[in-house]
């Protein structure tokens, strides 16, 4: 993937990986300054429907929450090949690489977190999205400190009335 462009950014490293997608480093073709983070669903995952459903609809949904505690979402491409969310670049170290590295939170530095973090779950929340996948690994603490949330991969919409849609289904308003 290492010099495959998506949409307008040339993929330049590799900064994690997971069991469906593969999130890399890209930088602008012409706006070198301008990096971002592309998470790439896996080439044989995407042939599947309801997976690359799943895949969209992630995209959709944190497109839909833009909250300064949120990773925010940028740009979106679908080929037959690709499918890829563009988001804003983070720097700094998941949850559970803090506490490993620095040892058990303080009091303050879990308010510090978790009070961000709680603010974004209820800003979800407002908008009917229930995140279902809360651990310190999508967490992320960027380096002047912000708490970001990540990966909205499983996250239900709940419609008006209370009813927690099946994964697939469009926005209910």
């Amino acid at each position: 993937m290492i010099n495959k462009k998506i949409l307008n950014y040339v993929i330049i490293e590799e900064i994690g990986s997971g069991g469906m997608a593969t999130v890399y480093k890209a930088q602008h073709e012409t706006l070198k300054k301008r990096q971002v983070a592309i998470k790439i669903l896996d080439p044989l995952l995407a042939r599947r429907g309801n997976i690359s459903q799943r895949f969209i609809n992630e995209a959709q949904i944190m497109a839909e929450l833009e909250h300064q505690n949120i990773v925010q979402v940028i740009d979106f491409e679908q080929r037959p090949d690709t499918l890829a969310i563009v988001m804003e670049l983070l720097t700094g170290q998941e949850l559970t690489d803090f506490i490993h590295q620095n040892g058990a939170l303080s009091q303050a530095q879990a308010a510090g977190i978790m009070l961000p973090v709680l603010d974004a779950f209820a800003f979800a929340h407002s908008k009917n999205v229930v995140h279902r996948d809360v651990k310190p690994a999508n967490i992320f603490i960027t380096a002047d400190g912000t708490p970001k949330i990540l990966d909205f991969g499983i996250a239900k919409l709940v419609s008006d009335i209370g009813d927690i849609t099946t994964t697939g289904v469009k926005w209910v308003r």
